[in-house]
């Protein structure tokens, strides 16, 4: 499986590639459901767009959904992100609201590839629109992954925790 990193471009789920997503199975029912049930809608409500990682040989790996996001900031936070001039209130980011791999991929380096084309998303997305960070909440057992990834654990969000990775910090 060493060639398992060299999957396709990521594209966007349209309608017509429902049929192929019905067995994705990453062993997480909420993740498989939201693929499955919820992505089209969400990017039909302009929510978040899902994007399937495929492979010619291996077929669909992965998945991911980002949307626009900002971080807010309350007064006690702001000591957090005084390294720039002025702390503000929010920051503008995307956020990775879905990543999820196929069962028999995982710990193979694509979750980490995801990201990075993430990042490349949204270093793409500052010639359009300011971007700063790529935030995530991330469950509980993936919170070490996003570490790994570059990721600083900024606040617990109810059964989550809030990340945030600064995109013009380079690691």
């Amino acid at each position: 499986m060493s060639d398992i990193l060299d999957f396709e471009t990521p594209v966007k789920l349209k309608e017509d590639m429902l049929d192929s997503v019905k067995e994705f199975d990453c062993g997480d029912n909420d993740l498989n459901e939201f693929l499955t049930d919820d992505a089209l809608k969400y990017m039909k409500q302009n929510l978040a767009t899902t994007y399937l990682c495929n492979h010619t040989k291996h077929g669909l790996l992965a998945y991911f959904s980002i949307s626009a996001d900002s971080i807010e900031i309350s007064e006690k936070e702001k000591e957090i992100f005084r390294e720039y001039d002025k702390a503000l209130r929010e920051y503008p980011a995307i956020k990775i609201g879905r990543l999820a791999v196929q069962k028999e991929y995982k710990r193979n380096g694509i979750g980490e590839r995801i990201i990075e084309i993430v990042l490349g998303y949204a270093l793409e997305m500052n010639n359009r629109l300011a971007v700063r960070y790529v935030s995530v909440d991330a469950y509980p057992e993936s919170a070490g992954f996003y570490e790994r990834c570059g990721f600083k654990r900024f606040k617990q969000k109810g059964d989550n925790m809030s990340m945030y990775r600064d995109i013009l910090i380079k690691d």
